[in-house]
């Protein structure tokens, strides 16, 4: 029962797209012309923003100019990069280790032979084409890695840094592809008539572990007239709405609203994270729980990691949320983009949770940070950061059912079993609105897409729990007619 409830928790995080002030605008990526993305070439965009979701090379190279020369020691990251992204792929198996040799003006030639060499240090579940003796070159060529057109450098010119990382984001993409070991996702396919819509799931906090995606994802994504999400974070008016939600504006404190020993305990473990007792006063509880609850699943914890460290490990592992990567790409190639809900709704649902029940699942994140950051508690997938990544485990293998066995359905059967008639009540209010309510409104949005006149694709991303539960969306749809089919 205790496992159940805990899972039940989390999935405040898991399914919910409001990011909480330390966060806001961490999963929103700027269009791509940004001061950071003046210094790339245009062509190298797109592959070089997947490569940031693979973790093949440090965030930071895309703040600085990307069109200079690369350094043999760069050069050198991103080949460990590449290695890195095999074996953890499961088709790739380590038999030998070369350091390639390198010039110190290393030519684009020079690069693709290093490239290659890492390549042939591993034994694959399938054939990637290294045994038809091609040269590294002609390899490259081949499979599509390198081309030298469409304003790619010549073999002879001295590699830039954005060249050779386009080089590697397209080998993970290419060979996880080839191997099958491209995430396949909680995605649906619903048509009706001549319009199709397309059902993805997200995992809102994520990590490179999930990345790429299939490319029956992306060519969905990129074929569809529109991106369709919960919630939008460039709406400036809304955002000030939202923002008066957060905190109290009546003169009273979150002392006036939670009991003495709570307020204590959220103080005390707010000092964990960087906050102050003065900036946690004028928060609501809601906030805090959802703040507390983004740091413990995101992994942002121990007493080796300052507040600074914390907060940039959270926005990082939201900045790579589902949603937030392919709302990022939708700005890159001007794709539409509309929300389900919107930040206010949200912010507005959470806010008029009783104070009893906002109170509860405070309560309950405190501990689940708490633990985060004790050497004491043992590791398991109770843990915060443990179910996270068994969750990413579940999305890359697109195994539904275990990802609703882990997150124990929705609450309503759950409920039966809780013996305590308060918490019962609290879990009650906690399932009408967030479950109950919300699924209701995406079923009606994605019917009145299906509806639609003429012949139209969407692209639809939310929680993955509103699409796999016990009364789930996609159960919705299925019960107004529509086939519902997973795609893998």
């Amino acid at each position: 029962m205790k496992k159940r409830l805990l899972s039940m928790l989390l999935m405040l995080v898991m399914c919910f797209m409001l990011i909480t002030p330390a966060f806001a605008g961490a999963a929103e990526t700027a269009p791509a012309n940004t001061e950071a993305t003046q210094q790339i070439s245009t062509w190298a965009i797109s592959d070089v923003s997947a490569g940031i979701t693979y973790g093949i090379y440090p965030t930071g190279w895309t703040e600085k100019d990307m069109t200079g020369p690369i350094k043999q020691s760069q050069l050198r990251i991103l080949l460990a990069g590449l290695r890195y992204k095999l074996l953890t792929s499961d088709c790739a198996e380590q038999s030998r280790y070369t350091i390639p040799k390198l010039s110190y003006s290393v030519t684009v030639e020079e690069a693709l032979n290093a490239f290659y060499s890492v390549l042939t240090d591993y034994d694959y579940t399938e054939d990637i084409g290294l045994n038809y003796g091609l040269s590294p070159v002609d390899y490259m060529k081949a499979i599509g890695v390198y081309t030298g057109q469409n304003g790619e450098q010549g073999l002879d010119e001295r590699c830039s840094i954005e060249q050779a990382m386009v080089i590697s984001s397209r080998l993970v993409t290419i060979l996880y592809e080839g191997l099958g070991a491209s995430s396949k996702g909680f995605f649906w396919e619903v048509k009706s008539g001549e319009n199709t819509v397309y059902l993805l799931g997200s995992i809102h906090i994520a990590s490179p572990v999930i990345y790429p995606m299939s490319q029956r994802i992306l060519q969905a994504f990129h074929s569809s007239d529109a991106l369709i999400v919960e919630a939008l974070l460039n709406d400036e008016s809304e955002m000030l709405a939202y923002n008066e939600l957060l905190t109290y504006t009546d003169g009273t404190t979150l002392k006036d609203h939670v009991s003495p020993e709570i307020y204590q305990l959220t103080v005390e473990t707010g000092k964990l994270v960087g906050l102050t007792e003065e900036a946690i006063a004028m928060m609501k509880p809601w906030v805090l729980f959802l703040t507390f609850e983004v740091m413990a699943s995101a992994g942002a914890g121990g007493a080796d990691q300052n507040a600074e460290e914390q907060n940039a490990e959270a926005q990082n592992a939201a900045a790579l949320g589902i949603d937030a990567t392919l709302m990022n790409s939708a700005y890159m190639y001007q794709k539409p983009i509309y929300q389900i809900e919107g930040l206010l709704k949200q912010a507005t649902i959470l806010d008029s949770l009783s104070p009893g029940t906002q109170e509860f699942f405070l309560l309950n994140n405190i501990v689940l940070l708490q633990n985060a950051f004790s050497s004491e508690v043992e590791v398991n997938v109770n843990h915060a950061n443990d179910f996270l990544n068994a969750t990413l485990e579940y999305w890359r293998k697109g195994d539904v059912e275990a990802f609703k066995k882990t997150m124990g359905g929705n609450s309503i059967s759950a409920l039966e079993e809780i013996a305590d008639e308060e918490i019962k009540g609290y879990l009650r209010e906690w399932q009408d609105k967030f479950w109950t309510q919300r699924d209701k409104g995406m079923a009606d949005y994605i019917d009145n897409l299906l509806k639609a006149e003429g012949s139209n694709s969407y692209f639809v991303v939310v929680g993955s729990g509103h699409y796999i539960s016990e009364y789930s969306v996609t159960d919705m749809l299925t019960e107004m007619g529509y086939a519902v089919n997973q795609i893998k």
